[in-house]
């Protein structure tokens, strides 16, 4: 199962319950492949070649192998959840598929989760400010419709 988002929309909170489950998931038979909270996020950067902080290079380089490593190890369901991959490009999404069903052939569903798009909107423009991006809301707005 593939949890795409989308921001705003909980999707910390869901990320945080599976994290702090992610045993009991496992031994239900359901794989969360995180050895660390935030390693989604990171796998997330890397499979679509992100930028983040101003780096290209940071240390999510590697993060997507190494969680499709776990993935291809495990025999039963696996869950991925990261808001970041509901932007990806038909060959990212194609990789992402590929790990995801592996050589099991395993069967994909993907999630999208939804907000009401006019709370959702300043939302997601607030986040960026939140995390030092320097955009005018307008600015913002402009960036999203072109």
């Amino acid at each position: 199962m593939l949890h795409v988002g989308a921001p705003k929309t909980g999707t910390t909170y869901l990320q945080s319950v599976l994290w702090r489950n992610r045993v009991q998931l496992r031994e239900a038979g359901l794989l969360y492949p995180l050895q660390q909270p935030n390693e989604h996020f990171s796998a997330a950067l890397d499979v679509r070649e992100m930028s983040w902080g101003g780096r290209a290079d940071g240390p999510w380089l590697g993060a997507w192998q190494r969680l499709v490593a776990r993935v291809e190890a495990w025999d039963g369901s696996v869950l991925l959840s990261n808001e970041l991959l509901g932007g990806v490009t038909a060959d990212q999404a194609r990789t992402i598929a590929d790990a995801m069903c592996g050589p099991s052939g395993r069967e994909l569903h993907v999630v999208f989760t939804a907000r009401d798009f006019a709370r959702q909107l300043p939302s997601d423009w607030q986040e960026h400010i939140k995390h030092r991006h320097d955009v005018s809301l307008s600015a913002f707005v402009d960036d999203l419709v072109t």
